[in-house]
């Protein structure tokens, strides 16, 4: 009877052996007094104070992935599926060095969590107590929850990482970034820490490398009907290639155009004016981005203003003059209705027996609206044609560099020919031979 006990009592030990090992293999691992490595991990992984490496890809986990006391477990192969849920006890560490297409459950980490690989869960990504969940240039996806991060615990997010979730992220802990471009595709709500970049309120969020522009003017003074605007900047911080403007409603009214995702030239940025746009002051805003990373500058705030050309007049004293016997005198006044001194004040006579009228007199810095010009056409010697026409500009620029012309045409009629008959018609002397 008691040889037959001892007998039953071995096989049922070998049983229990056989029936473990074929759950959880053992493996011995570097470092560690003995390993677990599930080489058939479709019953499920457990760590229990000890350490283990998974290296070979398992296609369906049917069950939960567990590390409990000071066990330490490393996945460096693909996953397929885990039906069950990730679950890693205070004191615990996991490190995820792969692919984990998809958990029908979720992960739940309360003691040390590594993600440098890319993991889909339905389930959420729960951290709690004083846990701490890395992501190292990894990424976490939840299809149908979202992430609760529980006081006193962290997420980290370094070298680009993403966590993605369908509902929100419960931030009552603390997310930290090393500003390397992260990104958080989710809401945020809670009272926890978290970078404001990641908490941009219209997700996704992305933070640094930091982009930038450093403008050489963010206000630029144009003259009505000047079509472009240009923008200088002197440098920019990260790798910025894209710009886009938003214009506010008013500037939208007098036909400015927003623009979307402009390539970044060097040196400068051409903004189209309307050539209808009326006087005024229209305000936009600036940002610049890296399309690579996703990381869009702060907004900068610039401002198109358009100055009205000056209105100008010009009055001649006499449209019609007679030669006398040393020519004949005229006199023509430029008055500038609107537009800020100093007035720049320039004549040109555009057509005209040139040689036959004095210089104009070009005056520079005027603080005077008026300018007064006296002209002297001499005769030299009786003109052949019967009248002569001239035609004299004005071109005003005032003091905010906007330019306007104003011009008057005027006759002198050449004195009578002896031995030529002459008939008047509509003012003009007509030779009646």
């Amino acid at each position: 009877m008691g040889r037959n006990f001892t007998i039953q009592y071995i096989l049922l030990i070998t049983i229990c052996i056989l029936s473990y090992s074929v759950g959880f293999a053992q493996t011995d691992v570097d470092d560690c007094v003995s390993g677990v490595v599930d080489t058939n991990a479709e019953d499920g992984i457990l760590v229990h104070n000890d350490c283990g490496i998974l290296s070979v890809p398992v296609g369906t986990v049917s069950g939960n992935i567990e590390v409990k006391g000071t066990g330490d477990l490393t996945i460096n192969a693909n996953i397929n599926l885990v039906t069950g849920n990730i679950e890693i006890k205070a004191g615990a560490s996991l490190t995820i060095n792969a692919d984990i297409l998809n958990i029908n459950g979720s992960i739940i980490n309360n003691g040390t969590l590594l993600i440098t690989g890319n993991i889909t869960s339905e389930g959420k990504l729960e951290v709690k107590g004083t846990g701490v969940t890395t992501l190292d240039g990894g990424s976490f996806t939840s299809t149908g929850d979202g992430v609760v991060i529980k006081p006193n615990s962290t997420i980290n997010m370094l070298n680009m990482s993403t966590i993605t979730a369908a509902d929100d992220i419960d931030n009552k802990g603390t997310i930290t970034s090393d500003n390397s471009g992260n990104t958080i595709d989710a809401y945020i709500t809670g009272n926890g820490t978290v970078p404001p970049a990641l908490n941009c309120g219209s997700p996704p969020c992305t933070d640094g490398p930091t982009v930038t522009i450093t403008l050489t003017a963010t206000n630029v003074d144009l003259c009505s009907g000047i079509t472009t605007a240009q923008f200088p900047y002197s440098a920019t911080a990260g790798d910025p290639d894209e710009y886009d403007i938003d214009f506010e409603p008013a500037a939208e009214g007098e036909g400015f155009v927003d623009v979307v995702e402009a390539t970044l030239v060097a040196g400068s940025i051409t903004v189209s004016v309307p050539v209808s746009a009326s006087a005024g002051v229209y305000d936009a805003s600036l940002t610049v981005k890296d399309v690579d990373l996703n990381i869009v500058s702060p907004v900068y705030q610039i401002t198109i203003t358009v100055e009205a050309k000056p209105e100008v007049t010009l009055i001649t004293d006499n449209m019609s003059l007679c030669y006398d016997s040393g020519g004949v005198t005229f006199q023509l006044t430029a008055t500038v209705v609107s537009g800020p001194a100093n007035y720049d004040y320039e004549w040109t006579e555009l057509g005209g027996p040139h040689g036959s009228i004095t210089s104009p007199i070009n005056v520079s810095n005027s603080g005077s609206a008026t300018n007064v010009q006296n002209y002297n056409v001499t005769s030299e010697g009786n003109p052949t044609s019967i009248q002569e026409n001239y035609n004299i500009q004005v071109e005003v620029t005032d003091g905010n560099g906007c330019s306007n012309t104003a011009s008057e045409m005027f006759t002198v009629f050449r004195l009578p020919v002896t031995g030529l008959v002459y008939k008047v018609k509509n003012n003009i002397y007509l030779d009646v031979l």
